[in-house]
């Protein structure tokens, strides 16, 4: 590639249109030419290459991974010479971005209203299914698949 081209392709990773960027690469051309012979360029194969080079590495400069920001957390919640508040800060957000914190149970209390509702709602899903499996004839049989679910009953 030469200087022009290098150029150009580094102007268009960075964002500028490639219209735009072709005469401040050093091309000659405005307007529809200048935009006709910067399609031309992008589409060459040097060029293209380059361009997506440069915006990937533009991509894994900015982002910052997930593992990395895990690692930057321990490393402030280990620190002896963090303060306190920084390290429980630290604990906190590792925790949301791992689910520690996610709870182990949920409770729902809910009145007998609430209750008859979605007795309902369950028959109307239930027949539905039904419906659906003996279209395809195969039965339809409604389990809960995690291991040791409690067996709940809706009151008749």
């Amino acid at each position: 590639m030469n200087i022009r081209q290098t150029r150009f392709a580094e102007l268009v990773a960075s964002g500028i249109p490639a219209s735009r960027a072709y005469p401040e690469a050093g091309y000659s051309g405005r307007g529809k030419n200048a935009a006709a012979h910067a399609s031309r360029l992008v589409e060459n194969g040097g060029v293209s290459n380059r361009i997506a080079e440069l915006q990937k590495e533009t991509r894994d400069a900015v982002r910052m991974t997930k593992a990395r920001k895990l690692e930057i957390l321990e490393e402030i919640m280990s620190s002896r010479t963090e303060k306190a508040r920084d390290r429980i800060a630290a604990i906190k957000i590792h925790n949301v971005m791992t689910g520690d914190n996610a709870p182990t149970v949920a409770v729902v209390e809910t009145g007998r209203s609430t209750l008859d509702d979605i007795r309902e709602r369950a028959k109307h899903i239930v027949s539905a299914l039904s419906r659906a499996h003996e279209v395809r004839g195969t039965p339809a049989v409604l389990r809960d698949t995690t291991p040791q679910a409690p067996v709940t009953r809706l009151p008749e």
